[in-house]
């Protein structure tokens, strides 16, 4: 293989759930082809586990830490997952290819669902969150749609589909050694994971970096940023041989960036209002005298946000889409603040209080000139 061949293939495996034959051929046989140079590359360089069906290719991307940002990027609630770990269990009880009407699932649910009394479908919310989930799941090609609409059950209760159980569903979930019935939270099926697995500082390095926008320095992870400082050229090197990033290291956030857009990744900023709006906010933000932590990050109070997003749409809103040109300012806080959680760039705290990421300080974002001098805006 060369070196694009392996690092198109290890992108494909990075950037989907899985590669179905079906529906991805080419990457498929690409995969398929060098499986065995691939799978060597993965298992010793990066410690991942790459499975190879006769109708599809995964590879086992299992995060160190669970992060707010992760999860299912369609899903809203709480309830959505809850929905939808119900609704995978009844399909675990279908044969391949059997038929089912929405009515036997929402039937089924009530069986599952830990909160049985609190379901009400004629509650709009609680359609629209089963519907959120029955997308998903035909998005990834769980189950598949025979006849009807299902988007019409969010507005009528009495919507009927037909759906059949795909051959992919009963792969979806990853298997554990124990009844995850037996757990007493998220935090001991962790642990489990990080049994199952080699634990090495090197290992973690790796793959936290290629499955985190970046890395931002703490007091529990000094050990990590050790290790990028004493080994950075070899880093540098594994980074680049295998994958088309550049690896970048600061004193308080490891990362990997891209000098080119590739469109089959998810980078940052895409071209689309909701990024550009926040490099605006990283430009004023630069502008500013914020004091920030021995670690780099700044903290705002939930007014000093308030005043800074009030700011910005002062500043640049001229410029925006029509959207966010005639959004209010509490919509528009919420829309900056849920798009900079999900690249790790802020948290929240229950007061509204802001974190902003010393990872957020590599971004920047202005107006042409001739745009400026014709607005008379920033």
């Amino acid at each position: 293989m060369t070196q694009e061949q392996i690092q198109t293939c290890i992108g494909y495996l990075f950037e989907n759930f899985w590669i179905i034959r079906e529906y991805q051929r080419d990457e498929y046989f690409q995969v398929k082809k060098n499986e065995k140079e691939i799978r060597k590359i993965l298992e010793r360089q990066f410690g991942l586990r790459l499975r190879v069906h006769a109708k599809f290719i995964r590879l086992e991307k299992i995060p160190y830490f669970p992060q707010p940002w992760m999860g299912i990027a369609s899903f809203t609630q709480k309830m959505d997952y809850v929905l939808f770990a119900c609704a995978m269990a009844f399909t675990e009880d279908k044969g391949e290819g059997e038929p089912f009407l929405l009515e036997e699932l929402i039937e089924e649910i009530k069986h599952h669902y830990p909160a049985a009394d609190e379901l009400d479908w004629t509650n709009f919310n609680q359609r629209k969150s089963l519907v959120r989930v029955l997308n998903m799941m035909t998005n990834q090609h769980l189950i598949e749609v025979i006849e009807g609409d299902q988007e019409a059950f969010a507005s009528d209760r009495q919507t009927e589909i037909l759906y059949k159980v795909s051959t992919y569903s009963r792969y979806f979930m990853r298997s554990y050694p124990q009844d995850l019935a037996d757990l007493k939270g998220w935090q001991e099926l962790a642990e489990i994971t990080k049994d199952s697995r080699e634990d090495t500082v090197r290992l973690e390095a790796f793959q936290r970096l290629l499955m985190e926008p970046a890395i931002q320095r703490t007091k529990d992870n000094d050990h990590l940023f050790y290790y990028f400082r004493n080994k950075q050229q070899y880093i540098e090197g594994v980074i680049e041989a295998y994958t088309p990033f550049t690896f970048e290291l600061t004193k308080d956030v490891a990362m990997l960036t891209i000098p080119d857009r590739l469109r089959q990744y998810t980078l940052f900023p895409a071209p689309k209002m909701a990024d550009e709006s926040l490099l605006h906010l990283a430009d004023l933000i630069r502008k500013k005298s914020f004091q920030h932590d021995e670690y780099g990050v700044i903290q705002l109070s939930a007014n000093q946000w308030k005043m800074l997003i009030g700011e910005v749409i002062d500043n640049y809103r001229v410029g925006w889409s029509k959207e966010y040109r005639e959004s209010s300012l509490n919509k528009l806080m919420d829309m900056m603040l849920e798009n900079g959680k999900a690249w790790g760039f802020f948290e929240e705290d229950h007061l509204g209080n802001v974190s902003i990421s010393p990872s957020f300080a590599r971004q920047i974002g202005t107006f042409p000139e001739d745009f400026k001098q014709t607005t008379g805006k920033v």
